[in-house]
């Protein structure tokens, strides 16, 4: 910085003359034309670093170092190391995917799309294998599990209410209980909702029920007392 000038500066650096060094310029541009270029950075693209960002799990900055490495690949016409940084982008974007594709599976699940997010899982876990990433399995086993346990504990809604058509309150109650509790842990609102009005159905139901036994019993007491009054005694003749 406190030099005079280039030429200054560069001699004070390295240590020779701007004269020398362009000499010495000189002398090496015919070695390097005549085959010394190919072990240049440009000739000799390293990937390691796209590789070492896919091992982490980086796809998206891997992607983005692969993209700019094939575009340089091929410009040069490499097509060995072209052909490897391509396999390479492949692996990059289909991490990328999986990736999008477990986002979905939690979205869907938030959504109560449980038997869609049972298929997205099934397909991001298929593409994480491919990629032999097993980062992501846990939270994936944990989408997977609540849309199973959602998924049951509806089919028990569903059995439940064929329970009350056939009049089986007691086991119907137990099994909406049961699928309620699930619902309400996986906070499925709209779950826990429809299993207290099967619930308030079903005790309207039995309420009707009781109303209509005891009517019945009613009316039968009086055609029972009825039937006494009109009915003579045997040993007292007709009142």
């Amino acid at each position: 910085a406190n030099s005079p000038g280039y030429r200054t500066a560069m001699e004070t650096v390295y240590g020779v003359s701007a004269d020398q060094m362009e000499s010495q310029w000189r002398t090496y541009l015919p070695e390097w034309l005549g085959g010394r270029y190919a072990v240049n950075a440009l000739f000799a693209y390293d990937l390691s670093p796209a590789r070492a960002l896919l091992e982490q799990g980086t796809y998206t900055a891997a992607k983005e170092e692969l993209d700019r490495a094939v575009y340089l690949l091929r410009t040069t016409g490499q097509t060995d190391r072209l052909a490897e940084a391509q396999g390479l982008l492949a692996r990059a974007e289909k991490g990328i995917a999986a990736g999008a594709t477990t986002a979905e599976a939690r979205k869907a699940l938030e959504a109560r799309n449980y038997a869609g997010t049972r298929e997205l899982v099934a397909q991001a876990r298929a593409d994480y294998a491919e990629l032999g990433d097993t980062r992501r399995a846990e939270e994936l086993r944990l989408y997977d599990s609540r849309a199973l346990d959602a998924l049951l504990a509806l089919e028990q809604l569903r059995q439940a209410e064929g329970l009350v058509r056939g009049f089986r309150y007691p086991e119907a109650r137990d099994t909406i209980y049961e699928a309620a509790q699930t619902l309400g842990e996986l906070g499925d609102s709209s779950g826990v909702s429809a299993s207290q009005q099967l619930l308030a159905e079903m005790d309207t139901m039995q309420q009707r029920i009781g109303m209509a036994l005891a009517g019945l019993g009613g009316l039968l007491l009086a055609l029972n007392m009825l039937r006494r009054v009109r009915q003579p005694d045997p040993q007292r003749g007709w009142l």
